[in-house]
């Protein structure tokens, strides 16, 4: 699901969405939460049908969903650009973020915990829990400092590319590379392990094997 945000995808860098067979698959509903009480919250790919569902239990929170997907739209970039960027290869997340408008907020909101802008944004629990679980996708402690952004970015990315899934199954991203590779000429081996790189001007233009 997040190598959607990726440029190799996003793009399609290498083909592999168009020549080399991959296809992600966008569910409808995104996902469904049954709660204890027997109530049920869905959500959808179309906004507006997400927000009138979480309008049955708290108009205000589907108000604050709404905004919350809007926001995260204009600062999407940065978090992106930051996360496929190689360290010192470019700018870093906080002189990213201090280029957007509300940079200040932006900021802030990197520096909190995910349980502190879902607490501040909305008020009906059921609502809360099914956002927490949407933030707790990276398995990142909810209310450590520095996850305040998936609070934001992962109901953003499920309401926006759902579920994502490969068509075939989790192999298929593997595969689609593997006929790209082919295709220009390479060849993948496994179980060969790797003991060097070989070096010519200052770039990696061969492998050294364990086999010779």
């Amino acid at each position: 699901m997040l190598i959607q945000a990726s440029p190799v995808i996003r793009d399609d860098e290498l083909g592999l969405l168009g020549e080399y067979g991959l296809e992600y698959l966008h569910p409808d509903p995104v996902c469904h939460f049954p709660l204890p009480d027997g109530e049920s919250l869905t959500i959808w790919r179309e906004l507006d049908a997400t927000c009138e569902e979480l309008a049955r239990l708290s108009p205000r929170d589907a108000d604050a969903y709404k905004r919350l997907i809007t926001d995260y739209g204009e600062a999407r970039v940065a978090f992106s650009r930051d996360r496929n960027t190689p360290p010192g290869r470019g700018p870093g997340l906080d002189a990213l973020l201090g280029e957007l408008p509300r940079g200040g907020r932006w900021r802030r909101i990197a520096a909190e915990s995910a349980w502190e802008v879902i607490s501040r944004e909305f008020t009906h629990p059921k609502v809360r829990a099914a956002i927490l679980w949407l933030a707790m996708a990276t398995v990142q402690p909810p209310d450590r400092p520095g996850t305040g952004p998936l609070a934001y970015s992962l109901p953003y990315g499920r309401q926006t590319q759902s579920w994502t899934v490969p068509r075939g199954g989790s192999a298929a991203l593997p595969e689609a590379l593997l006929r790209a590779i082919e295709a220009h000429g390479g060849e993948a081996r496994t179980g060969t392990p790797v003991t060097g790189l070989l070096l010519e001007g200052g770039r990696c233009a061969g492998l050294e094997t364990a086999d010779g």
